[in-house]
């Protein structure tokens, strides 16, 4: 039966209703961002569910290195500092363009595993993670260390549910 019968708004709350609402950064290119310092991703308001944090690689790191990557989570209100959202990852130059780096959300102590396979994602989020407070403001990022990435580019892409009045998220970078 397919999609025909629907228009593009039905079927984009379909979605909405099943994977989250969706929020993508630009294409960043892994030489300015993937550098050994801290980076904000994305802006968040009121209290989420993270159903989906990935970054896919659109241009291969053509030079091997040793770069690793790790999420924190900071927040402007109320007042908290950077606290690690993950582990580290393995090294970022094992990516292959369409392949994901994916957020696990199970725990702080699981690293973000690379999906392995070019365009072909071996699943999601496990256990979703709420982020955020009523009212309050915060950030989801990224820290690179151990070596710095030399080419290609990336970018990062959330799908959340919203869990308080008003709460959503964007893109900062």
């Amino acid at each position: 039966m397919g999609f025909a019968y629907y228009d593009q708004d039905t079927i984009e709350t379909v979605s909405e209703q099943i994977v989250g609402l969706r929020v993508d950064t630009g294409v960043l290119a892994n030489l300015s961002y993937w550098h050994q310092d801290q980076w904000e991703i994305f802006s968040v308001y009121g209290v989420i569910k993270v159903l989906n944090l990935f970054a896919e690689s659109t241009v291969i790191d053509g030079a091997p290195g040793a770069t690793i990557l790790q999420l924190n989570y900071t927040s402007a209100t109320p007042a908290i500092v950077v606290q690690d959202l993950s582990a580290v990852s393995l090294t970022l130059a094992t990516l292959v363009v369409g392949d994901r780096l994916r957020f696990q959300g199970t725990n702080i102590t699981t690293a973000p595993v690379s999906t392995g396979t070019a365009c072909i994602t071996d699943g999601s989020c496990p256990l979703p993670m709420i982020l955020g407070t009523e009212g309050g403001t915060a950030t989801i990022g990224f820290v690179t260390t151990v070596a710095d990435a030399t080419a290609g580019s990336h970018q990062w892409s959330i799908f959340y549910v919203p869990m308080s009045d008003g709460a959503s998220v964007t893109n900062v970078i």
